[in-house]
This record gives C-alpha cells, structure tokens and sequence, in this order.
C-alpha cells in the first residue's frame, strides 16, 4: 500500500509546529518509524528556514510507505543556494561555533545515522530532498 500525505507550510520557523503536528498525527506510521521521520524532517526543516538563501514559495513535506514497507519522505522548496545545503548535508560534521559559543551540525549527523539515504534534486521549479528509511 503506498498511501502518500501531504502538508505545505510557509517558509517561517512557526511552521515547524504544524509540521511536527503533522507527522505525529499520522495514523500509518509506526512509533519507531515516526520519531525518526519527525526528528529529521524537523532538523531539516530548520536548516533550510535558517540558511536557505531567496526561498521563494512555500515549502512541501510529503510522506509515503512503500510496498516493501519501506517508507520516504520529501522536502520540496526552492533556493537560490540549493547546493549548499547539499555540501552540508553530505559532509559536514560536529564543529564549535566561537562566535555562538556552541556545538554546531549534530542534526544533519543524526540524519545520516538515522536514514537508509538521503538524496537531492535540484530543479529548475521545485529543488527536492528526499530522505529513505
């Protein structure tokens, strides 16, 4: 059974809580499965909020189980600094922020940890991540 929802939430940091609202309220989901799929979709979810350069539109989070009882979930906005999030994503790590006094990039760690995969794709619309348990 694939069964895909869908929510788009407005590019603002208030919008986190309708997208954890979403995904807790999901009826599909496992337990296991769904603390996952909520602390990464609200880690990246926050990044792109935070560094996401001439976001324009708002931003689309879809989730889907597949036959195999796999399950994914996609990111779909748009930036002028696509890539950069990318180059993040793939390969930063835990570092010390001097200025903010505080350890940066454990989230996009625990992403990598947590998913099977985790891709991108940009677009001349719509760029897309897309996250693989």
């Amino acid at each position: 059974m694939n069964k895909a929802r869908e929510i788009t939430l407005a590019p603002e940091f208030i919008s986190i809580f309708a997208l954890e609202a979403f995904i807790l309220a999901d009826t599909i989901l496992g337990g296991d499965r769904k603390n996952c799929i909520l602390i990464m979709a609200t880690e990246l979810f926050d990044n792109i909020i935070r560094h996401a350069q001439g976001l324009k539109g708002d931003i689309s989070f879809r989730m889907e189980n597949g036959d195999d009882m796999g399950c994914r979930f996609f990111i779909s906005y748009k930036s002028s600094n696509f890539g950069e999030l990318v180059t993040c994503c793939s390969s930063s790590g835990l570092y010390y922020d001097e200025k903010l006094r505080l350890y940066r990039g454990l989230g996009l760690v625990m992403c990598r940890n947590l998913a099977l995969e985790i891709g991108f794709e940009p677009g001349p619309e719509t760029d897309r991540i897309i996250v693989s348990l």
